[in-house]
């Protein structure tokens, strides 16, 4: 570099740079740092001074898909019904809702729900509904659930619900970007 570019550089980081940066304090006050210093650390100084301050979009939301609960589904609770296992008679009008937002109803054709804007770390309870009767709730955090977006779903025959990642290649639990 020439001596006017070097020079140039030095004024230029020296500017936008506080003068204690540049001072040793080994002693006395007006002690600077040497020339040969000053220049070898321009550049990392001038790269902190110009690096881009991040900008703080809207917090990361997580998303919940709510599979629907097909005929199989009954068919399955109808089998072991059938077979004289305790289980509850659903009317199978499920909604499900997620902490203070309005409940969601659960679909009964081919197409999921999606439940959007929920936060990473907070805490979040779910109560599902069967008509107005409460069947079943519980806490989560999509955080420690491992994943932002989670399928919720009924398992027939057993008559439980599941939080889960989406399971691979389940079209039963593959939302579009359109909330309910």
């Amino acid at each position: 570099m020439g001596h006017g570019v070097r020079s140039g550089l030095r004024n230029c980081v020296k500017r936008w740079i506080p003068r204690q940066i540049f001072q040793l304090g080994l002693g006395k006050a007006d002690e600077t740092m040497s020339r040969a210093a000053q220049i070898a650390l321009a550049p990392f100084i001038l790269a902190l001074a110009l690096y881009p301050t991040p900008t703080y979009a809207a917090a990361p939301a997580g998303t919940i898909c709510i599979a629907p609960v097909t005929e199989e589904c009954r068919a399955l609770d109808k089998d072991y019904r059938n077979v004289g296992n305790p289980i509850a008679d659903y009317s199978y009008q499920f909604s499900v809702k997620i902490d203070d937002r309005p409940p969601v109803s659960v679909p009964t054709g081919s197409v999921p729900k999606l439940v959007q804007g929920l936060d990473l770390a907070k805490r979040h309870r779910v109560v599902i509904y069967d008509g107005d009767k409460p069947i079943a709730s519980f806490w989560f955090t999509l955080k420690k659930r491992g994943s932002p977006n989670l399928c919720l779903f009924y398992k027939g025959g057993y008559q439980t619900w599941s939080l889960l990642p989406p399971p691979h290649g389940a079209k039963w639990c593959q939302c579009s970007g359109k909330s309910s």
